[in-house]
């Protein structure tokens, strides 16, 4: 459950409860060795490390009582990162350094494949790109093989980044756009900050000022919203991106980053993959339809039916029906006859699908 509460974003719920199960058994047990790890790392995906740290500690005096070596090294890599995400990154390196050492020793291959995402980590934050690089690649394809594709595709965002980093930019391009839409399909939600935060860096390194801002508006509203917590040596890495399209919009830098926050986290992820005109989603003449949204719009807007509109779009019914259900409720309108005049006044035509 701790999984899912964190891929989900449930990251307040799943402590409460793992706060309550653990008061009330007390015991000590293999179980229990996970149920501490999955609480603190929920704490730390939330910013709450001296919580999370206390948690771990109980959990490795625990597991070495057991003989837990995996536990241990859980928990053990676990606090590496909970050091990591504070900038503590001295601090925090040998405690990878003996997670991995002691995952190694069990042969658990999903378990060693998370231990490496740290090393990598670890050897970004320290200024060794080109290791940290080789490592997220590893560590994705390891992961792709046994079948983990949340923990393939974080691989592959940080990877992005660490290639920003490098300024491969075209390379680091290629890995986010292999890890965002995976991410958003396994519902992985705490990474996509990360993503949108490495897009929003890439933007902003290909010349498309206005787009990083956005897209960086986006990455900070998708936090506050799901109350994470961006770990601080990405958020350093990700003012720096930012910092050249600041000085080239100037006084329109805090227009464009309010315009990023008003997109929701699909919007924000079409805009950062490049299947969105980032036009179509802004204020003005297209208020905050996608792209999809503009066609099911301008077709219903010249008298289609549900089924014609999915016939022509090759689409399924129901899908052309949530689709105008989102079209109508994001304009504020009520029937079709408002949509239409609204797509005359805003010189939609039937090309523009």
């Amino acid at each position: 459950m701790a999984t899912f509460w964190s891929l989900r974003g449930h990251h307040s719920e799943g402590r409460q409860r793992l706060g309550e199960l653990l008061r009330m058994v007390p015991a000590g047990s293999l179980t229990r060795v996970s149920a501490l790890n999955g609480a603190a790392w929920l704490a730390i995906d939330q910013g709450d490390y001296e919580q999370g740290a206390a948690l771990l500690s109980e959990s490795i005096g625990l597991s070495r009582t057991l003989g837990d070596t995996v536990g241990e090294g859980i928990a053990t890599v676990y606090l590496g990162r909970s050091k990591l995400s504070s900038q503590r990154i001295a601090e925090g390196a040998p405690y990878v350094d003996r997670a991995v050492a002691l995952l190694s020793e069990t042969g658990d291959r999903p378990a060693i494949a998370f231990g490496m995402l740290y090393s990598a980590l670890v050897a970004q934050f320290a200024g060794d790109l080109e290791a940290a690089c080789d490592l997220f690649a590893r560590c994705a394809a390891m992961s792709a093989e046994l079948g983990l594709e949340p923990l393939s595709a974080r691989a592959r965002l940080t990877l992005g980044c660490a290639r920003l980093d490098m300024g491969d930019v075209p390379g680091a391009g290629a890995a986010l756009a292999e890890g965002l839409p995976v991410s958003m399909a396994v519902g992985d939600r705490w990474i996509v900050q990360i993503g949108l935060a490495g897009f929003a860096g890439h933007a902003a390194m290909s010349g498309r000022p206005q787009l990083a801002l956005r897209l960086a508006g986006a990455a900070e509203a998708y936090q506050d919203l799901n109350k994470f917590s961006m770990p601080g040596p990405i958020r350093q890495m990700s003012d720096r991106w930012l910092a050249p399209a600041c000085s080239a919009v100037g006084a329109a830098a805090a227009r464009l980053l309010a315009e990023g926050r008003q997109l929701s986290a699909e919007e924000a992820v079409s805009l950062a993959l490049g299947t969105e005109r980032a036009d179509a989603l802004l204020p003005g003449a297209r208020p905050t339809l996608t792209r999809r949204e503009t066609e099911v719009a301008v077709l219903a807007a010249r008298g289609l039916t549900n089924r014609e509109i999915a016939a022509k779009l090759f689409l399924s019914v129901r899908t052309v029906e949530v689709h105008v259900d989102h079209i109508l409720t994001k304009l504020d309108f009520r029937t079709r006859t408002q949509l239409a005049a609204w797509a005359y006044e805003a010189g939609l035509r039937p090309e523009d699908t």
